[in-house]
């Protein structure tokens, strides 16, 4: 942001030097980056009285123009222009004058005659005056001034970095200001009096006061032919803004001058009553930068009896647009919300000088405040030929109101300052402070508890006051939560068992779901403001990132692959946002090109590092053949995982892709894990080793006849339902059919800690065992 100082003396007539502000900036947080000087051009230009005018001997077009300068000089300045007449007073630039444009004056040759320098026009010099070629003017100022010397000497300009919490409420030349004067004890002119609104209830009409909280409109009528007043284009243009109309150069004036964004309509254009709504299906709106913007419901609009006519808060209509001729306007001054407004710059990459405002939120106060701002300048000037109808609808919000705790304040800025004096600093810089209350001023909008109060009282002080010290506190160590404590070991332990982890974007979007074919059943959950189409939604399930990872890395090498990512996935349920955490394994089965060969990849590695990772971390986990499986995965290489204690949960899937759907990843044979990381309600703690026992083991194998439907997962499951403690392992060994059906052969493996087991003592787990298996219709083979 670019500050002018003669801007800044509007508010602080005794304002210190150019050094001395940029102190004060510093120690209000504000970054001075540089220091310029403005205006040092203007001092060659140099106000000239027309003596004569006569035809240039040699050319129908051209004039010369006998000129008188402050010194008596006469000299002759060879001009086409069509104005210029002998008793005007005109503005000449001699050779070696700056002009706007960066063009440099000299002297040059006319057919013949010598022409030193230029009569300018208003601009050449970088202004905007009268129609007419040249400069004509009408001021009381002597021959010989300069027209640095019309603008009362050179100005001052610091280029502010202002931090995006300072950047809030300091994008306003009476906020700098304010603080500027209580930080200083310098003293303010300041007048933030309400524009007395009409009640022209026929002008306008909110339908969402939640996107619009305030909305004013004040007809004017200008004076035909009116020019901004110098003064103003001056400091507009010491700040980077140009001068355009007196109309919409007002309104710049007062955006920076006091942070408020107007919009001037020209009301000879428009049919009223204006209405801000959200726009409907279908509507368009050319903008003033040319460009057609396809509106949705999401854009808040300004909208006349044909349509919309501005993006509210951030940019007008080429239709309603202020013109060169335009006498009558009608002034918007609206308080819009803040988000609706950030949204809209987002999505349309829209950053207007009154969105950035509006995106990070304007004072209220001024919104009822700035049209009396517009008058004043305006009236004073010479602008205004009158006021019609105005009318303004809703209310500007009470003052915010939070508790006054001055010992946490102390506490956050490790100083023992009284309360008089925490409260002085307040008071200054606009706060109220009543016993245990503060109010907030309404241009602070940022402030929320104690910690801002805090900076406030550091900023007014200067943190060169505050003497630097370690805080006081407890010391203990840093620790995880259990269950981020779960999740890095769960991570640990794949590493271990030999996969790459890594990690995916939590974006994705409806397009890359679909190429894996997996419902999650989940909502998903849009974002409002995506960056791009490819990440318009927060991810629903890992294993389609991970499998784009395998597809990038198998496209690029043809190397095996086993990799992993445990992270977060999300879904929308009614109003409520669920994030979860998944793991998702993905390892490639084809065979490695290799000699000697080694073994070759199967399905069940995959297998059997999640049983290895689950034992480790205490995981009770039910494998099964489900009736029906998902749509991406091999009909018979592919088990559903289930948890026991939430056997209805759908803990996850466990297979093959399907090879046409491989075959789309960059792979022929790919085996996939893809499950809940939910944490054990007992977890195993880590590094715990289990102590052997010096007792013996005494094995049993028990030959089952087991009906059709029945799986050894769920005869595994029955027999760890007994709950023997000294049964150590059950392991599958054979598999036999014959005319009786089929048979499972089961090794069970006993042991005790305490004892040895005798035989009377296994056979009656044995009974109890085949107890539990009846139940299913598991009997012994005889």
């Amino acid at each position: 942001m670019k500050l002018s100082h003669r801007w800044l003396s509007r508010y602080v007539p005794d304002l210190p030097s150019p050094e001395r502000v940029a102190v004060v900036l510093q120690q209000l947080g504000i970054e001075v980056a540089a220091m310029e000087p403005w205006g040092e051009r203007l001092r060659a230009i140099e106000l000239v009285e027309v003596v004569r005018r006569d035809p240039h001997p040699r050319a129908d077009r051209l004039y010369l123009v006998s000129v008188r300068r402050g010194s008596g000089e006469v000299l002759s300045v060879v001009t086409g222009a069509s104005n210029g007449f002998p008793g005007d007073r005109l503005w000449y630039g001699p050779a070696g004058t700056v002009l706007a444009d960066g063009h440099v004056l000299g002297v040059r040759d006319f057919r013949g005659v010598t022409s030193p320098g230029m009569l300018l026009s208003p601009e050449e010099a970088g202004f905007s005056a009268e129609p007419g070629d040249l400069w004509v003017w009408r001021q009381a100022d002597a021959v010989g001034s300069t027209l640095l010397d019309v603008l009362r000497g050179p100005d001052w300009v610091y280029d502010l970095e202002l931090t995006p919490n300072l950047a809030i409420y300091y994008q306003s030349v009476r906020n700098i200001a304010h603080d500027a004067a209580a930080v200083a004890g310098w003293t303010m002119n300041d007048d933030r009096e309400p524009f007395p609104f009409g009640q022209s209830t026929g002008l306008l009409r909110v339908e969402s006061r939640a996107d619009c909280p305030l909305y004013g409109l004040v007809a004017l009528d200008l004076v035909p032919g009116a020019v901004t007043p110098l003064w103003m284009q001056a400091l507009l243009r010491a700040t980077g803004q140009r001068p355009i109309h007196p109309a919409v150069d007002v309104t710049n004036f007062v955006l920076w001058d006091c942070g408020q964004p107007l919009h001037a309509f020209d009301r000879d254009r428009v049919v009223l009553p204006i209405a801000v709504r959200r726009a409907l299906p279908g509507e368009s709106l050319t903008l003033l930068d040319g460009t057609v913007a396809a509106l949705t419901s999401a854009d808040l609009v300004i909208a006349d009896g044909h349509g919309p006519i501005a993006l509210a808060g951030v940019m007008g209509g080429a239709e309603s647009a202020i013109r060169p001729d335009t006498t009558r306007i009608l002034l918007e001054s609206a308080h819009f919300s803040a988000p609706v407004v950030f949204r809209t710059l987002r999505a349309r990459q829209l950053p207007t000088d009154a969105a950035l405002h509006f995106g990070k939120g304007t004072d209220a106060v001024m919104a009822a405040a700035a049209p009396a701002r517009v008058l004043a300048v305006m009236a004073a000037d010479g602008l205004l030929a009158g006021v019609g109808d105005s009318a303004i609808l809703g209310e500007v919000p009470r003052q915010r109101v939070i508790p006054f705790e001055p010992e946490t304040i102390r506490t956050l800025l490790g100083v023992a300052w009284s309360d008089e004096r925490v409260s002085l600093a307040l008071e200054r810089l606009g706060f109220g402070v009543a016993r245990d209350l503060v109010t907030i001023p309404s241009w602070r909008h940022d402030v929320e508890g104690s910690a801002d109060l805090a900076e406030e009282v550091a900023r007014y002080y200067g943190l060169d006051t505050i003497l630097p010290r370690l805080p006081r506190m407890a010391a203990s160590p840093g620790k995880r939560e259990p269950e981020q404590e779960f999740l890095e070991r769960l991570r640990d332990l794949w590493a271990q068992a030999g996969y790459w982890e890594v990690a995916t974007r939590t974006f994705s979007s409806e397009e890359r779901e679909r190429t894996l074919n997996r419902p999650t059943g989940r909502q998903p959950l849009q974002l409002a403001n995506p960056l791009r189409n490819e990440e318009s939604r927060l991810r629903t399930d890992l294993l389609t990132s991970l499998l784009e990872v395998f597809q990038f890395n198998r496209s690029r090498r043809d190397r095996p692959i086993a990799m992993f990512e445990v992270a977060s996935v999300f879904a929308r349920e009614g109003e409520r946002v669920v994030e979860s955490v998944e793991l998702a394994v993905v390892e490639s089965l084809d065979p490695v090109e290799q000699f000697p060969h080694g073994p070759r990849p199967s399905i069940y590695d995959l297998k059997g590092a999640l049983e290895w990772v689950a034992a480790q971390l205490g995981w009770e986990l039910s494998l099964s053949v489900p009736a029906q499986i998902p749509a991406f995965l091999h009909p018979g290489r592919s088990l559903a995982i289930a948890f026991t204690h939430d056997p209805q949960g759908g803990g996850g899937w466990l297979g093959e892709l399907r090879p046409r759907t491989a075959q789309g990843f960059q792979g022929r044979r790919v085996a996939v894990l893809t499950m809940r990381a939910d944490r054990p309600a007992s977890p195993r703690p880590r590094g715990v080793m289990a102590h052997p026992s010096r007792f013996p083991e005494i094995v049993r194998d028990l030959s089952l006849v087991v009906p059709e439907p029945v799986t050894f997962d769920e005869v595994q499951t029955r027999i760890g339902r007994t709950g023997s403690a000294d049964l150590r392992q059950t392991r599958l060994i054979d598999r036999f059919e014959g005319d009786f059906g089929v048979s499972l052969t089961v090794r069970l493996t006993f042991q005790s800690d305490a004892e040895t087991l005798t035989d009377q003592a296994v056979e009656e787990e044995v009974a109890h065992i085949l107890s539990e298996l009846a139940g299913v219709g598991v009997v012994l083979r005889q």
